[in-house]
């Protein structure tokens, strides 16, 4: 797996630097082996959403992409992992 240049949480649109992420499993673990394909970087907010709030999570070409319970939205919009970029209020 390729870790993103600036690294931080992958949670949701989280902009948590890297000193605040823990590592966390998409798999419990228990099933199957420890390793980074299974795992990813997230703040503790963010690792609630994957493990208490019933958001899914995918990898696609060193992305995560997140897609929230039907609560939250029914039609099931992914939304992209990671850091977002600052915004410009210069303009």
């Amino acid at each position: 797996m390729t870790v993103r240049s600036g690294g931080g949480c992958e949670g949701p649109c989280c902009n948590a630097p890297l000193a605040w992420c823990d590592a966390a499993h998409l798999r419990p673990a228990g099933y199957g082996p420890t390793s980074v394909d299974n795992g990813l970087l997230l703040y503790w907010r963010c690792h609630l959403l994957l493990d208490k709030h019933g958001w899914q999570v995918r990898r696609e070409d060193d992305r995560w992409w997140w897609t929230p319970p039907p609560w939250v939205d029914p039609a099931g919009r992914e939304r992209p992992g990671g850091r977002i970029p600052p915004l410009d209020l210069t303009a």
